[in-house]
């Protein structure tokens, strides 16, 4: 279903593509004033089934720098797209990669004026496609307004209106709508050398943060203010780990972010190799512990939802999970240390042949616990090879095979954090026929995934 499309194009300082605007920069919070994708559809570029809005200005325009507003109403807001794929093209054929950026969750205000997208550098083109990987937790996926301008942009302020979860991970190539030969910099800042930054809100938590933004004219700043998990807005919460005794107790500490219930440490934090502790309960320093100088060390005590899956970045190989694949088709499952998201290792599947149907191929771990009416979240982080489709699924383990959850999903070649939730329809015993199974089904499309830190949590 397409929930209101509204298309304007005007080229007066841009091309401007909305009908939803009270004021220039400043948008509505009303539920129709956007586009709104609930099912996925055939995709113009090479991404399968997927949720997309493709742009059609009429004739080839030189683009420069975009701005975006995402959903913006309090009932609507975990439906906005998070990280999208931006594509153009001349004859709505051939498209062309510009990148992946990731559009911030809309400040549920009727004084939003968006955030300063990318600059595409004055590309010609007359398609602009913008295909969404994944959204804020919400059923449907959708974006309110883009503007595109057809002349290159150098404001005069520094603009950062982004109020990230703790648990909505890297946000991706952000700008603040600067001048490309500038450097960012501030806590959980990552800048790209291209005029772009990313930005880890899962790795500073909580709070306010002053970004620097260094250029030709000097130095400016803007916040960046981080919701805690607590915050309506928000619902991709911070998993509760299992931090490895043996490290927090080591001479020195190995740089890392250590996370649990209950987290206790005789160790030493050495100069600089910062280390962060999180406790949901407790953080304990027991006589020995020592941090020296010229180091950084942080312990806070951070809500968390407890993790139900056993082995969830494949750390202990295959423990716990099983590969089922249909006589017709073929795949294998490793457990590989090249450029897994986090820590040491993650799952490779690779689907060689198929006869395109998504079960065939199945990465399992089953014997998980629901009680209806309860709501629950998956996320992991996953990658491909290149760009390729899978499906999630959360379903009963035998017969009727009853789907809680089920989601189509378009990998890109960088990891990425997809989230979703369900609400149980039936409860369901772990210790009976299986319980619940958690299954990404890659059997529809020959191609290699990569999966790694599973979560399924319970949401109180």
């Amino acid at each position: 279903m397409q929930r209101g499309i509204l298309i304007f194009i005007g080229l007066i300082v841009g091309i401007h593509l909305s009908l939803a605007q009270c004021y220039e920069n400043r948008h509505t919070t009303n539920a129709f004033d956007g586009w709104v994708s609930c099912s996925e559809k055939n995709n113009p570029s090479n991404h399968g089934l997927s949720h997309w809005i493709k742009y059609d200005f009429g004739q080839s325009y030189p683009l420069h720098d975009m701005v975006f507003w995402n959903l913006n109403h309090p009932e609507y807001a975990d439906d906005g797209i998070k990280d999208v794929i931006i594509e153009y093209s001349v004859n709505g054929t051939t498209w062309n990669l510009f990148d992946t950026v990731t559009i911030p969750r809309a400040p549920l205000s009727g004084l939003y004026e968006g955030v300063w997208g990318p600059d595409l550098g004055g590309i010609n083109a007359r398609f602009v496609l913008l295909t969404a990987l994944n959204n804020y937790g919400g059923g449907c996926y959708g974006l309110s307004e883009i503007k595109i301008f057809t002349s290159d942009q150098q404001p005069n302020e520094f603009e950062l209106t982004l109020s990230p979860c703790e648990g909505d991970g890297i946000l991706k190539n952000i700008t603040g709508g600067m001048e490309l030969n500038g450097i960012y910099s501030g806590p959980g800042v990552s800048d790209n050398g291209n005029g772009t930054f990313d930005f880890d809100a899962g790795a500073v938590g909580p709070g306010n943060y002053l970004i620097q933004y260094t250029y030709t004219g000097g130095t400016i700043a803007a916040d960046i203010n981080v919701l805690p998990c607590d915050n309506p807005q928000c619902i991709n919460c911070p998993q509760c780990g299992k931090y490895d005794p043996g490290l927090v107790n080591n001479n020195p500490i190995p740089e890392s972010i250590y996370h649990d219930n209950a987290l206790a440490s005789i160790g030493t934090v050495a100069p600089d190799q910062p280390v962060n502790f999180r406790g949901a309960q407790s953080v304990n320093l027991d006589p020995g512990f020592e941090v020296q100088s010229n180091t950084s060390f942080l312990a806070e005590i951070r809500e968390c939802n407890e993790n139900k899956v056993l082995n969830p970045g494949f750390e202990d190989d295959g423990y716990e999970w099983g590969l089922y694949v249909n006589s017709s088709a073929s795949a294998t499952v490793s457990y590989i240390t090249t450029d897994p998201w986090e820590e040491s290792k993650c799952a490779k599947v690779e689907v060689t042949s198929v006869a395109g149907t998504e079960w065939h191929v199945q990465l399992i771990q089953d014997g998980h616990s629901i009680t209806q009416g309860k709501d629950y979240e998956i996320s992991f982080y996953a990658k491909a090879d290149s760009p390729a489709q899978f499906t999630m699924y959360a379903q009963m383990d035998y017969s009727p095979w009853t789907t809680e959850l089920i989601a189509g999903i378009m990998l890109t070649e960088d990891w990425q954090k997809y989230t979703f939730r369900f609400t149980a329809s039936q409860s369901l015993d772990g210790n009976f026929n299986g319980g619940l199974r958690i299954n990404p089904n890659c059997g529809e499309f020959i191609g290699t995934f990569y999966f790694d830190k599973f979560m399924f949590a319970e949401i109180e």
